[in-house]
């Protein structure tokens, strides 16, 4: 009768690959980590559904530079917006777009005032607009990144 040595050959596999699989259990968590930060390091909220959305946004020497795209049936007008730092006790920041941008189209607004910052903080963001017949609407929303009011 022959005796195999199943119990043996388990120990000596998880003594030679054990600490490779523990080390790249933890690398990929690592990376996972970086990578999950620097996503939500720039997003903007609670402005999906509305006729205006932000395509993209970043630092520029003259401010924070944000693309507006319209999704409205009708071009929309009268572009304009409020950014307020959470936490920062600063006032309002204000800007206009174009005087129109048509359905679909974008626009770039730059704002003033708005410069790098090391630590992620978070504006309100707020935008008025006409839409077709329709004057005065209003949507809020959050916009999250590494920026900040240089002057209050």
């Amino acid at each position: 009768m022959m005796k195999t040595r199943k119990g043996q050959s388990a120990i000596e596999y998880l003594t030679t690959y054990g600490w490779m699989l523990l080390f790249v259990g933890i690398v990929g968590s690592l990376i996972f980590g970086i990578v999950q930060s620097r996503t939500q390091q720039s997003s903007v909220t609670g402005l999906e559904n509305s006729d205006i959305t932000v395509e993209e946004f970043g630092i520029t020497e003259s401010g924070l530079a944000m693309e507006l795209r319209s999704t409205a049936t009708d071009e929309v007008s009268d572009v304009n917006l409020s950014l307020s730092q959470r936490e920062s006790g600063c006032g309002l920041v204000y800007a206009g777009s174009e005087p129109t941008i048509p359905f679909g189209e974008t626009s770039t607004v730059e704002i003033p005032k708005i410069g790098e910052a090391s630590t992620t903080n978070q504006f309100d963001i707020q935008i008025t607009y006409n839409s077709g017949d329709l004057e005065g609407l209003l949507v809020n929303g959050t916009l999250t990144g590494n920026f900040n009011q240089t002057t209050c």
